[in-house]
């Protein structure tokens, strides 16, 4: 039974890759227009947890589509989970133009930059064969210890 559960645990995280590969695909159709920022900072946690340093951006900046005025506030599509130091990032100051992302089906939904999450990618696929190759380890130790039980 827990050989199958193994199986099930792993085919949902690529399930889980496969579906989050699909919604970033989604965002390489999103509209590309000219925006100005208004502020930008990125703070942290006040206390470092177990040494890790992240970072988290706290960005405003304006754009236009269709002749209406939106406000957006988000950097990536994975900026509140996980912020990699972008360099020139510190140069996002107050009445600089910007590339604005936008979803031209609502367009209220943008970020400035839309990158491929590639190490996040990596990590559930790694995660993934892992857990499936502990399934087949398992199966195998386990055949092997019936097959030893039964012939001694």
């Amino acid at each position: 039974m827990a050989r199958y559960l193994i199986f099930i645990l792993s085919v949902a995280v690529l399930n889980v890759l496969l579906v989050f590969n699909a919604n970033f695909l989604k965002l390489k159709e999103w509209h590309k227009t000219n925006g100005i920022m208004i502020h930008s900072f990125t703070y942290g946690p006040s206390k470092p947890y177990k040494g890790s340093i992240s970072t988290y951006p706290d960005i405003s900046y304006s754009y236009k589509v269709a002749g209406k005025e939106y406000l957006g506030h988000r950097f990536g599509p994975l900026d509140y989970v996980f912020f990699e130091k972008v360099s020139g990032f510190e140069t996002l100051k107050p009445d600089t133009r910007v590339y604005v992302h936008y979803n031209p089906e609502s367009p209220d939904e943008s970020y400035l930059r839309i990158n491929y999450p590639e190490l996040q990618m990596l990590s559930l696929l790694s995660i993934a064969i892992v857990i499936f190759l502990l399934g087949v380890f398992y199966n195998y130790i386990v055949e092997t210890f019936k097959r030893y039980l039964k012939l001694g």
